[in-house]
């Protein structure tokens, strides 16, 4: 009778397979963290536009001094409401915590439409009368966080107070 050999480890064959399953469940990891990135980019630009228009009807409604201030915080940025006179004051209701927060994000403002610069504190601030913005008016991109990847892009008018997004 033949005696069966001793097994001393894996094939290079075996190896070969092993690495390639590896390779593809991490190029797979690396899609998914992508994904979940740019789909929390874009759920800012929603939750920033649903916050405008709040803010407007807010204004519209009540105090003609109601405005929103952006700051950012890391790789996030949040929202206080609270009030201006002019635009360039602001009390916030709140200063403990934000009223919303914008995740995994980087935005960048020009009120010209250039490529605009990275956005540290924003007042945005609606007139009561006709709705038209009083500072804060102009383009916002919203990009990726870490890679600077445009996800979407927020157009404040001046003169209508509409704002609309866009690629």
């Amino acid at each position: 009778m033949k005696k069966l050999r001793e097994n001393k480890g894996y094939s290079m064959v075996e190896m070969i397979i092993c690495l390639a399953i590896i390779m593809i469940l991490a190029g797979m990891a690396v899609v998914t963290i992508s994904s979940i990135s740019s789909s929390k980019a874009s759920a800012s630009r929603e939750t920033f536009d649903a916050e405008l228009s709040a803010l407007q009807a807010r204004t519209k409604s009540q105090s003609p001094d109601n405005a929103i201030k952006l700051v950012k915080n890391g790789d996030r940025y949040d929202i206080y409401y609270g009030t201006s006179k002019d635009g360039t004051d602001f009390t916030p209701n709140d200063a403990s915590k934000p009223d919303a927060k914008l995740e995994k994000v980087s935005i960048t403002y020009s009120s010209d439409g250039s490529a605009g610069t990275e956005v540290n504190e924003q007042i945005i601030k609606f007139r009561k009368s006709d709705g038209s913005v009083v500072v804060g008016y102009g383009v916002y991109r919203f990009n990726k966080a870490g890679s600077g990847k445009l996800v979407a892009r927020v157009t404040l008018n001046k003169d209508t107070g509409n704002h609309y997004y866009g690629e």
